[in-house]
């Protein structure tokens, strides 16, 4: 099965007719629109933009510019994010003849790939060649995100591209801004009206007739310019006995525009009334369609000929003609059809939803469905046939807003689309939601209803799918605990044989079975999964499979064959996802982690941190994506003496986890926090990070059983550097030498040196173990145990309690207390008041108050001033700065 294509029909521009008049003072703005970062036409419907538009883009390709052309449409909203729409476009200057395969990411995600595109096409290099943009209809698919869309390629101010925005509405896009750069050129209705010469030309080229000055003035006050007012007046006006222009007609624009629509059908072949009518149902017209939707042949000869006679329909070139008609023609002719035929609609729907099957366009096809009144027919065709692209391209806007106009009966009739909402409810983190819908079937199936004959008609084990779906619950919630109990509690014959159950299964197990520390086992069913998924071109469970081996490789310090998987996770990723996604984010944490093991500090900073863009996805995934850089540049910055960086990253991360109420990730970082403090010999704060990890362990200890090394091996290296503080009772040497023997015992070499290394640095040792564990490292190509055992430097005193014998005098003859000088060199370092917060431990109005107090004791109005002041008596007294 292939993804589903966007067809090149939006991303070309229109034709210019034979009948369109050149309009010198707007047409002529082509050659100055590279002078624009931002150019906006906004008028109503029928005032000649896409016309305009059009003119443009022509005139620019003959002069050799790139023009990508997107006609926008609300139905594709419904499933692509604009910034696909736009890739599209802009892929077709490179294949105009070929149809570009949509496999993108939603939201910001597909934002970033086509920044990236934009950078490529239209940045900084030298030539004449400017890219330009124009984006039609834009109203029809304006909303918060597309204009964010928007705002992020006008912000990223690419030096050789001007943006094109039409609509019916002004965009809500900065446009005072970019007026008061001099770099918008704005086009409203007023622009574009016809004037009185104009409206003699239009008249005297379209029809050979010659207006009156009185004719041409009455004319243009009673259509006030508008474009397709004064198209429909001419056809008028070009009957036989017409005597339009005799007397002004009244009404309001939309009564005029229906009025002369009426005579203009009146005197049309019945048999073209009756097309134009059935085909107005469609967004788009081909002449095989329309001879499917009117069940008549001989289309082609009847759009020729409503082309030719210019009835509001508009030719899309590319490889199939597609057509459209004007908007407000199509809502004539589909009024008339629902009062003259009104039961025919259904029908008419049906058979188009029937050819977009065929024509392998199967978000048309449920459109039309769902238009149809038949919501069986379009559960159906999102179950058999977009299932993949849900699954492969995480179209999960798209898929949530079909189960909400699916009635209830048409969801539980089909159990495959319950379990698939469900699985975007786990990725959500929307746990609770997940299991109410698990319940509905839980219960159902044991009914009489659709979800109880289900089994029997799909061959569906429900049971089995609701413990895979309760196992994916708890292993991404952190429960690994119930993970385990309902991978245990489906059959030894596994799962049904339909779409995403098995491979699921086997993917969840391999992650289960490697937090167990069975290595063995989980890169057994990895590589299982990953066989079946290659086979399913489904790119996320392929990258999934490919970073669960990546783990188990990294900690077995097998780095060769860590690098080619990673590698290979990467690629996918980049090629199908954008650079902020989720499936990015997981293959670039684990580089960090093989960088950082290698001794690469520079390069697995810039992997972890690209890791971290990602931090605000709605696919949260699995931990390891955040876990993995936020511990790791925690211990690099420490190393590197970058404490300020390394509290506020942890803070940061830790206070997140609380909010997201995710006990996994938080229990993980409480335990980092104690055990930095214990590295940097702050015994205050690992007393207090000691005692909350210990009232938080009795509910880990139910969540977590007690093989999940990821979770307890750190907590041991904790309760092991608090032993030989004297914070806590036990042998730090036995506690370190039980944790490297077990991680031996499962081949988790990484492990097992970390234990090791950190016992060296606790205990003393023979020079013959030192030597050992040397030599150790060094044969499996480790530059550093993993994670960085070392122990931080110790914070500088100007932001510590020892800060009042490093106070140069006057600081202290100014009365400046201790607190006060820490909040003055967080100050000097630029952090805000609430990082500073943060750092200290302290609410945001008592750092207010301790920089009202610093003010007034130095006598100054502001932190510059401040920071002045303070800057020549730190390097005079030797206080170091804050990094």
């Amino acid at each position: 099965m292939t993804p589903t294509g966007l067809s090149d029909r939006n991303s070309t521009a229109p034709r210019l007719h034979a009948g369109l008049l050149d309009r010198p003072r707007l047409s002529n703005h082509a050659r100055d629109l590279g002078r624009y970062r931002l150019v906006v036409v906004h008028a109503p419907a029928g005032s000649g933009k896409t016309s305009l538009l059009s003119q443009w883009a022509h005139a620019l390709r003959a002069d050799g510019q790139p023009v990508a052309w997107y006609a926008a449409s609300d139905r594709h909203r419904e499933h692509l994010p604009l910034a696909d729409c736009l890739m599209h476009s802009l892929n077709r200057l490179d294949q105009p003849d070929e149809t570009t395969s949509s496999t993108r990411d939603e939201g910001a995600d597909a934002d970033m790939r086509l920044l990236a595109r934009l950078r490529d096409a239209a940045g900084p290099a030298g030539g004449q060649i400017r890219l330009t943009i124009i984006l039609d209809d834009f109203h029809l698919i304006e909303g918060d995100a597309e204009t964010r869309t928007l705002t992020r390629i006008l912000a990223a101010g690419f030096e050789r591209l001007t943006l094109v925005v039409a609509g019916r509405n002004r965009p809500a896009l900065p446009l005072g801004r970019y007026r008061l750069a001099g770099e918008l050129l704005e086009l409203s209705s007023r622009e574009l009206q016809f004037s009185e010469d104009e409206v003699q030309s239009f008249f005297r080229s379209g029809i050979g007739q010659d207006l009156s000055h009185e004719e041409a003035r009455i004319l243009q006050q009673s259509t006030e310019g508008w474009a397709a007012g004064l198209r429909l007046t001419s056809l008028i006006e070009n009957a036989p006995n017409s005597s339009f222009l005799r007397s002004a007609p009244a009404g309001s624009q939309r009564e005029y525009a229906e009025y002369f629509l009426d005579e203009v059908i009146a005197g049309l072949p019945e048999q073209l009334c009756q097309f134009l009518e059935l085909t107005s149902v469609l967004e788009a017209l081909t002449p095989e369609l329309c001879d499917a939707v009117t069940g008549l042949e001989g289309s082609a000869a009847l759009l020729a000929q409503i082309e030719s006679d210019q009835l509001f329909l508009t030719e899309m070139a590319g490889s199939h003609r597609w057509y459209k008609y004007h908007q407000l023609f199509r809502e004539f002719l589909q009024a008339r059809l629902r009062a003259r035929a009104p039961t025919e609609l259904p029908a008419l729907h049906l058979r188009a939803s029937e050819w977009f099957i065929r024509a392998n366009m199967p978000f048309d096809a449920v459109h039309h469905a769902f238009r149809a009144n038949r919501p069986e027919q379009a559960a159906a065709l999102i179950e058999g046939y977009c299932t993949f692209d849900y699954l492969s391209y995480g179209r999960f806007d798209t898929y949530s807003h079909w189960m909400a106009q699916l009635p209830r009966e048409s969801r539980e009739a089909r159990p495959l689309l319950m379990f698939l909402m469900v699985w975007r409810y786990i990725n959500l983190r929307q746990f609770l939601k997940a299991e109410q819908i698990l319940q509905t079937l839980a219960q159902g199936q044991h009914d009489r209803g659709p979800l109880g004959q289900a089994p029997e008609k799909t061959r569906m084990n429900i049971s089995g799918r609701i413990d895979l779906m309760r196992a994916l619950i708890g292993a991404y919630g952190g429960d690994m605990v119930a993970a385990r109990r309902h991978i245990d509690a489906i059959p030894d014959d596994g799962l049904d044989a339909l779409p995403f159950g098995q491979v699921d299964l086997l993917s969840i197990h391999a992650y289960v079975a490697l937090h167990e520390g069975d290595l063995d086992r989980a890169e057994r069913l990895t590589w299982r999964a990953h066989t079946i998924y290659d086979e399913l071109g489904c790119h996320w469970g392929h990258v999934h499979s490919l970073c669960i081996a990546g783990i188990s490789y990294l900690d077995r310090c097998r780095l060769a064959d860590a690098e080619r998987v990673l590698a290979m996770a990467m690629t996918i990723a980049r090629q199908h996802f954008s650079d902020t996604s989720y499936m990015v984010a997981l293959p670039s944490a684990l580089q960090g982690q093989l960088a950082q093991m290698m001794g690469e500090a520079a390069k697995a900073e810039a992997l972890w941190l690209a890791a971290l863009q990602s931090e605000n996805t709605q696919v949260p995934g699995l931990w390891e994506r955040k876990l993995i850089p936020v511990v790791g540049l925690v211990r690099l910055y420490d190393q590197q003496g970058r404490d300020y960086e390394a509290t506020t990253l942890l803070r940061r991360f830790h206070r997140a986890a609380i909010e997201e109420e995710d006990l996994r990730m938080e229990f993980r970082l409480s335990i980092e926090a104690a055990d930095r403090a214990l590295r940097g010999g702050d015994i205050s704060a690992a007393q207090d990070g000691l005692g909350r990890v210990l009232r938080q362990e009795s509910d880990a200890r139910l969540r977590f059983g007690p093989d999940i090394w990821q979770i307890w091996e750190p907590f041991g290296v904790l309760l092991a550097r608090a032993a030989r503080a004297g914070l806590l009772g036990g042998d730090p040497e036995v506690m370190l030498t039980t944790l490297s023997e077990t991680a031996k015992s499962q081949g988790r070499t990484a492990s097992e040196l970390f234990c090791r290394s950190v016992l060296a640095g606790l205990v003393a040792q023979p020079d013959h173990e030192l030597d050992r564990l040397r030599h150790d490292i060094r044969s499996v190509g480790l530059k550093e145990a993993v994670p960085l055992p070392c122990a931080r430097p110790a914070v500088p005193a100007a932001v510590t309690g020892a800060a009042e014998t490093g106070l140069p005098w006057r600081l202290r003859a100014a009365g400046i207390t201790p607190r006060e000088m820490e909040v003055l060199m967080l100050m000097r370092s630029g952090a805000p008041n609430h990082e500073i917060g943060l750092t200290l431990g302290i609410n945001i109005n008592t750092v207010k108050t301790h920089t009202k107090s610093i003010f007034a004791k130095l006598n100054v109005r502001n932190r510059t001033e401040a920071v002045v002041l303070i800057t020549p008596l730190l390097k005079d007294a030797g206080a170091l700065d804050l990094r």
